[in-house]
C-alpha cells in the first residue's frame, strides 16, 4: 500500500506500508498499544527481535525502513503477519519518523523504540488510556548500568542548559524522551502536533518538542515501571546553535505567556538576525513564520519557557 502523510509542517512524505493482515486494524480491545521501531545502523538478528517484541503482546508492531533492500522486508513481512514495514525512499528527520509511525499506528499508545533497545518491563498504564503524553523508560547500558536518561533544563546566567542526570525509582518529570524513545498517548501526541519536521538536528528537535509540551500542559513522565536495555551506547548529538537552533528558540524560549496566550515579541528578531547564518532576509523569513505559528496556537500555552524551568524542582 502507497500513501502519502502530511508532516506537523505540512510537507507530504510519501511512503509505503508493506505487510500486516487486514484482520489486524480490528484487534480485541484489550489490546490498546502498538509498537513503533526505529532502525540504525549496525547488523541485528531483525527475526529474532521481532520475536521478541511479538512476546508482549502488542497489538502491532510498525518498522519505519529507509533505503531497506525490497528482499529484507518481503522475507521478514512473510516471517511476521504481525508486523508493517513503513518504506521510505529518502532520508527524514528521526522526528518525523516518529509522526508517521504514531499517525499509523492503531494503539491508544505507542511504545516508539530504536532496532537496538529490549524492553525488560511495561508499566501497567500500557493498557490504559490514563497516561501522560509521553512515559520515558529506565534504561540500561550495555554493561547493565542506568544511563542517564532523566533530562531536565536549567538557566545559567541567561543561557539554557540541558542536565542529563541519573533516573529515580520514582515517577519524576523529564523535559523530553530521551532519544525519542517511550510510551507515548497517540491523541495527545496527534492533539499537539508531533514532533517538528522543520527541525533535523535531534537535539534541537526533541528540546522543542519537550519545551512545547510542558508550555502546553502536557506530562512527560519518566516512568521507572517502563524499563529497557540497549545494546550500543546512543551517538552523540550535535548541539551546534545553527538554524534549527532559531526554530527552537524562536517557538519557546523566546515566547512570552501573557495570562491567557502566548506572543511572539518583535523585540526577538534582533537576536535571530544576529545568529542567522544565512542573512537578515532568511532570518526575518524564519521569524515570520515563528510568529505565525505562535498566533496561531497562542491559546495553547499556559506558561512559558522560564516559568517552566524555574518551576522544574518543584514540578518534579
Amino acid at each position: 500500500m502507497s500513501t502519502t502523510h502530511s508532516t506537523s509542517e505540512g510537507r507530504r512524505l510519501p511512503y509505503t506500508v508493506v505487510g500486516g493482515k487486514r484482520g489486524d486494524r480490528a484487534l480485541p480491545s484489550r489490546r490498546t498499544f502498538s509498537i513503533v521501531v526505529l532502525n540504525r545502523g549496525g547488523k541485528f538478528d531483525r527475526e529474532s527481535a521481532f520475536a521478541r517484541l511479538a512476546a508482549w503482546e502488542p497489538a502491532e508492531i510498525l518498522s519505519i525502513e529507509i533505503g531497506t533492500s525490497s528482499y529484507d522486508v518481503e522475507h521478514l513481512a512473510a516471517r511476521f503477519s504481525h508486523v508493517r514495514f513503513v518504506l521510505l525512499d529518502r532520508s527524514v528527520s528521526v522526528g518525523e519518523q516518529v509522526n508517521l509511525g504514531i499517525s499509523e499506528a492503531i494503539g491508544s499508545l505507542v511504545l516508539v523504540l530504536w532496532n537496538d533497545f529490549e524492553i525488560a518491563g511495561l508499566p501497567k498504564a500500557v493498557h490504559s488510556t490514563e497516561a501522560p503524553l509521553c512515559s520515558v523508560p529506565l534504561l540500561r547500558g550495555e554493561r547493565n548500568q542506568v544511563l542517564p536518561s532523566l533530562i531536565a533544563p536549567a538557566f545559567y546566567h541567561q543561557r539554557l542548559q540541558v542536565l542529563a542526570l541519573p533516573p529515580p525509582n520514582d515517577r519524576v518529570a523529564s523535559i523530553l524522551p530521551f532519544d525519542y524513545v517511550g510510551l507515548y498517548h497517540r491523541e495527545q501526541f496527534q492533539r499537539i502536533g508531533g514532533y517538528d519536521g522543520a527541525i533535523y538536528a535531534p537535539h534541537w528537535q526533541k528540546l522543542e518538542f519537550g519545551f512545547r509540551a510542558h508550555m502546553w500542559d502536557y506530562r512527560i513522565m519518566l516512568e521507572p515501571q517502563l524499563r529497557m536495555s540497549c545494546s550500543q551506547t546512543p551517538p552523540p548529538e550535535d548541539t551546534t546553535p545553527n538554524e534549527d537552533y532559531l526554530r527552537f528558540y524562536l517557538k519557546t524560549l523566546a515566547v512570552r505567556f501573557t495570562g491567557d496566550s502566548g506572543r511572539l515579541p518583535y523585540s526577538k528578531l534582533l537576536m535571530v538576525i544576529l545568529r542567522a547564518q544565512a542573512g537578515p532576509l532568511r532570518a526575518w523569513r524564519l521569524f515570520r513564520e515563528a510568529r505565525r505559528w505562535v498566533e496561531r496556537n497562542r491559546y495553547s500555552f499556559r506558561q512559558d519557557a522560564r516559568r517552566v524551568t524555574e518551576l522544574w524542582d518543584v514540578a518534579s
